[in-house]
């Protein structure tokens, strides 16, 4: 973990790294996770949480998970080699060697959390990488993968391994682009409500809670009211 500190995130990013990382709360169902999202809703942000707080825990706790971050878009160049291994992006890192000693030990206890980002920037790869995270990396490790919700696709590679949705943005980028898009009514959830006003009986985030507001507030969910 570089950079010194706490990643900067809101409190539901804090919230869901801390349930992912609980797995008595879950039940053991996220003990293997993929993190899925449309873009700026915070996949990348909430690996920066889980490393940190796992990290932290870490200190306190020999039993917790050691964190590693990886970019599977650097398991690219591997797959052209026909072998895959996560292990081998750590061993080339330029660590000091008491470290990479503690995580070979931690590796061999099966005690590594494998954050890995960016699964949907694969491309012709995907299915390959997605396959050995959950067949083969997840059996010695533990892994939360991120991919983006449009190119979340072969979802039967994920059966064994639980899913969470980020439906909500970023404070920062509802600031930036949210605001914008829901006055002008351009946000695409927009059209699936309108489309099929039933989803408005099931908002649960606070986006699809704006976008029910501001379609009643500007009347076009009058003649849909029933």
């Amino acid at each position: 973990l570089r950079g010194g500190g706490a990643p900067r995130g809101d409190d539901a990013l804090h919230d869901t790294a801390a349930i992912l990382l609980d797995e008595e709360a879950t039940g053991g169902k996220l003990h293997n996770a993929v993190v899925i999202g449309p873009p700026r809703s915070g996949r990348s942000s909430l690996l920066r949480q889980l490393c940190y707080m796992a990290a932290v825990a870490g200190q306190d706790s020999r039993e917790s998970p050691v964190p590693v971050l990886i970019n599977l878009e650097s398991l690219v160049a591997q797959c052209d080699e026909g072998e895959l291994d996560a292990m081998a992006l750590v061993k080339a890192r330029d660590l000091p060697e008491e470290q990479h000693a503690m995580l070979r030990e931690a590796f061999d206890r099966q005690e590594i959390l494998f954050l890995c980002d960016n699964l949907d920037r694969c491309g012709q790869h995907y299915k390959t990488i997605a396959s050995y995270l959950v067949n083969t990396l997840s059996t010695t490790a533990r892994i939360v993968v991120t991919a983006g919700l449009a190119r979340f696709k072969h979802q039967h590679l994920f059966a064994r391994v639980g899913v969470v949705q980020l439906d909500v943005l970023s404070p920062d980028v509802q600031r930036k682009t949210g605001r914008a898009r829901l006055s002008s009514g351009k946000h695409e959830g927009f059209e699936k409500i309108l489309a099929k006003p039933a989803v408005g009986l099931f908002a649960t985030t606070p986006l699809t809670l704006c976008m029910v507001i501001e379609l009643y507030s500007s009347g076009k969910m009058e003649e849909k009211r029933s």
